[in-house]
């Protein structure tokens, strides 16, 4: 039996946790609109933010070596370009949230959860063609 997991299994092992991580944070940011909110609830969706886009920089990367190591049918190589090009658009666009939040100082914060809503809905287009890649 070999334990060893293949190196183009990182990708898909890895990028659920930006995906969540995004999710959540989006979800504590909105909380933290409330006025009954938790103190800690804003910084900790700021944090989840930033975690986020660094795994989905990393995730990006393992894709990369993916797109290199892994057996491919020919079919696939359109729909795995797609992916490809999302991805990057997916990371910069988290990225600019990420920069722009940073940069506010709470300022704006209707607007950054808008950006960062779209940013999501761009992330989940990308995972969509991923899915189709797999199945």
């Amino acid at each position: 039996m070999d334990a060893q997991i293949p190196l183009y299994l990182l990708h898909p092992m890895a990028v659920h946790f930006p995906i969540a991580l995004l999710a959540v944070g989006w979800l504590a940011a909105v909380g933290s609109a409330r006025k009954a909110a938790a103190p800690w609830l804003r910084p900790a969706a700021f944090w989840m933010l930033m975690l986020g886009v660094l795994g989905l920089w990393a995730a990006l990367g393992l894709g990369l070596l993916a797109a290199h190591l892994a057996p491919h049918e020919p079919s696939a190589w359109r729909v795995m370009a797609l992916h490809q090009r999302l991805a990057y658009y997916s990371a910069f666009a988290f990225s600019l949230v990420a920069l722009a939040w940073r940069w506010a100082h709470g300022r704006r914060f209707w607007a950054l959860l808008l950006a960062w809503g779209l940013a999501y809905g761009l992330l989940a287009v990308t995972a969509h063609q991923g899915g189709r890649l797999v199945f």
